[in-house]
């Protein structure tokens, strides 16, 4: 532990600024020791879990720095530095298949779940949550809807990945009215990142947390992987291609790790 002004401050380890930058580690240990979520930061590197009043805290707050922090912590404890990424093409699509994986005990329980999610403003497709925000308003209706998943997740287990969409969850795979170089969507890149980086946080049964190139744009897809991320979906074409995607994980200091479509199958991942 580290004093900062009155505070005492967790040592930030490899977060964004290497150890070797001291001048610029001291600075953000400054301000992470000035925030109001300090005592949430506390928590966090703890390992505890955060409760309702909390998420709407972190839903509330415009304090993005800390948010990442957070975010970027539990992260890589689970995955490190690794990042998953999935190539689809025009012919590959998962919204073919809403059913979940089930066992003879749980089918009925889980189908109520399922068709529940679907009508309470998020979609459950295969072993994905998929939260559609940019439809949803407010910081008190995202949290209820986020809650519900990590309820869900802590009673069956059935998700292996959550992916928060700013805009409708057709829209975002409408390739044609979807711009995948800039980004272009219902949601400010702040928000964006927000969504990302408090799902991370609040969903610790959940282990991966998704994006879609399509949806953040490159630039932002890369600066996501600090916050919370570690699974992304990519259309190719369009100059991307296999080798610019590794390129464009490395360039943010992440270690790129390829999920192929019969991977993705046998592991449960959408």
């Amino acid at each position: 532990m580290i004093i900062g002004g009155n505070k005492v401050v967790p040592v930030i380890r490899d977060w964004v600024i290497p150890q070797t930058r001291y001048q610029e580690e001291k600075v953000l240990i400054s301000l992470l020791a000035q925030s109001d979520l300090f005592d949430l930061i506390e928590k966090v590197e703890k390992g505890e879990r955060l409760d309702e009043a909390d998420g709407l805290r972190l839903l509330k707050s415009r304090d993005i720095l800390a948010l990442g922090y957070m975010a970027n912590l539990i992260r890589e404890r689970r995955h490190g530095k690794q990042t998953f990424f999935t190539l689809r093409t025009d012919t590959d699509t998962d919204t073919e298949t809403e059913t979940e994986t089930k066992t003879d005990t749980d089918t009925n329980t889980l189908q109520t779940d399922a068709e529940t999610i679907r009508t309470e403003g998020y979609s459950h497709f295969s072993r994905d949550a998929v939260l559609p925000y940019g439809e949803v308003r407010g910081a008190e209706a995202r949290l209820e809807r986020i809650l519900k998943i990590r309820e869900e997740q802590d009673r069956t287990g059935s998700f292996s990945a959550f992916m928060p969409l700013s805009d409708a969850f057709s829209d975002v795979f409408n390739k044609e009215e979807t711009d995948e170089i800039s980004g272009i969507g219902a949601a400010t890149g702040l928000e964006d990142l927000k969504v990302l980086a408090v799902s991370r946080i609040l969903l610790d049964n959940i282990p991966h947390i998704k994006t879609q190139g399509v949806m953040l744009g490159l630039k932002l897809t890369q600066v996501s992987l600090a916050f919370g991320v570690d699974y992304i979906d990519f259309f190719v074409g369009g100059g991307l291609t296999r080798q610019s995607v590794i390129r464009l994980i490395q360039a943010a200091g992440r270690e790129a790790a390829e999920v192929s479509q019969r991977e993705r199958q046998a592991r449960g991942y959408c």
